[in-house]
């Protein structure tokens, strides 16, 4: 099977949608709050791919690593988190805001009702999905999934938009938008992940053989394209459904002297998307401050005269007994911006007076959720590490020893990153012994 010659159907098909969504978008002439609220998404979107590789501008380093679309814990996803949950504050405020007897075209008022609360239901779910990766549990199940629950909401959209006397164009757009979505995250997210695990079989046209054999150097513009048009979907759903949250609660009065009930939806929505972006800001760059300030305790090892250091650790499972897991927590911060090679880490338990490692951890990945080189200078940067205690660890007070180094898989020759100031002893230039732990005999 020529999975190239789907790929380039799909892309197609996503390049006829986008227009298509913005034909409608403009047809239906959207009042002045929701017309700002979505030309301020999409002129985000637009610079978001304009920053990548590429484009217009290379961006390097921190600034390129968050900017990238390629990748998790990035603006990208705060973007696309913050547009679903605004699309779920807009369902579910369709949803509350109708009377049990509104409906459109022939789907019955129950029904109708109930549809814009699962629909707003699923975008919150979406959202959640964006930050925590729910679907990376199992990513086949979840794309059927995914595919099984676009095509029930589709069906009830076929029906308003084939038999609504008013909002076609509304229903269309929404539609739409969904298409997109469903197109990017799924379809082509899924047909990419293929032709990269086996390949695709080269056949047909000659322009069409050479673009399947130079697949892997058009790769990042593939993924680009994924990526645009999810969020460009999302988009432009988010502007079918509040279009037609105006269009169906602006008459409608919650009570004398308030306001209508579409003012409400119109105030929530941004309110919303403002509240996941800083919720997500909170989560990356101060939760890891604020632990650090009431849990941690301060140390100081200096990296790269100064432009690193670590500033504390937390132990939890201390004191332990033979056979446990320690958790260490470190604080990191990036005085400067960080240059390539990432910086990678180790964590040892060391015993006797020869240091003899009796439990380790080597990670790829200086911080939890970010590379070295995306550390954004003087923010504090969290990174979890195991260490598991074989059963026969003895008692007694254990050094910790930390060694930064750089290196290529499979890692059989490493450099390590000297230590250039510290409060802590060196057990060698690049390995410090910056805290203890206290291992108790088992009861």
């Amino acid at each position: 099977m020529n999975e190239f010659l789907l790929l380039v159907l799909l892309a197609a098909s996503i390049l006829a949608l986008l227009p298509v969504g913005f034909i409608l978008l403009w047809q239906v002439r959207p009042p002045p709050f929701v017309r700002r609220l979505l030309l301020l998404l999409l002129a985000l979107e637009i610079v978001l791919a304009l920053a990548q590789p590429g484009m217009v501008a290379l961006q390097r380093g921190a600034l390129g690593w968050h900017l990238n679309l390629g990748g998790e814990y990035r603006l990208s996803v705060a973007m696309a988190a913050a547009q679903l949950l605004m699309a779920g504050a807009a369902a579910l405020g369709l949803a509350a805001g109708l009377a049990w007897k509104d409906a459109d075209g022939r789907l019955p008022p129950p029904l109708f009702r109930l549809f814009w609360f699962l629909l707003g239901l699923g975008f919150l779910f979406l959202a959640l999905d964006e930050y925590f990766l729910i679907h990376e549990t199992n990513r086949p199940l979840w794309r059927m999934l995914y595919l099984l629950a676009g095509l029930l909401v589709a069906l009830p959209l076929l029906l308003l938009l084939a038999t609504s006397p008013r909002r076609r164009r509304e229903y269309g757009l929404l539609l739409a938008g969904l298409a997109l979505m469903a197109a990017g995250a799924v379809l082509l997210d899924s047909l990419l992940d293929t032709m990269v695990r086996v390949g695709s079989d080269c056949g047909g046209a000659g322009w069409l053989i050479a673009g399947c054999r130079a697949f892997s150097t058009q790769k990042p513009w593939w993924d680009l394209l994924e990526e645009m048009a999810e969020l460009a979907g999302v988009t432009l759903a988010l502007g079918g459904l509040l279009l037609l949250a105006q269009g169906m609660l602006s008459s409608q009065r919650s009570g004398a002297g308030r306001p209508a009930r579409w003012m409400r939806v119109s105030r929530l929505v941004p309110l919303t998307g403002a509240l996941a972006v800083a919720a997500y800001a909170t989560w990356l760059w101060l939760t890891p401050a604020v632990q650090l300030h009431f849990g941690g305790e301060q140390v100081l090892v200096e990296y790269l005269d100064g432009d690193l250091a670590l500033l504390g650790y937390r132990l939890e499972g201390a004191p332990a007994t033979p056979g446990d897991e320690v958790r260490v927590h470190l604080y990191w911060q990036a005085r400067r911006a960080l240059s390539e090679p990432a910086l990678l880490v180790s964590l040892h338990a060391l015993t006797g007076p020869d240091f003899r490692s009796i439990a380790q951890d080597d990670d790829p990945q200086l911080g939890t959720l970010l590379p070295s080189t995306a550390f954004l200078p003087g923010t504090i940067v969290h990174k979890t590490m195991g260490l598991d205690l074989p059963p026969d660890a003895p008692p007694g007070h254990h050094p910790l020893m930390l060694r930064l180094w750089t290196g290529e898989p499979p890692w059989t020759h490493t450099v390590g990153v000297d230590v250039s100031a510290t409060d802590r002893q060196l057990l060698n230039p690049d390995m410090v012994l910056f805290a203890g732990l206290d291992v108790v005999a088992g009861g």
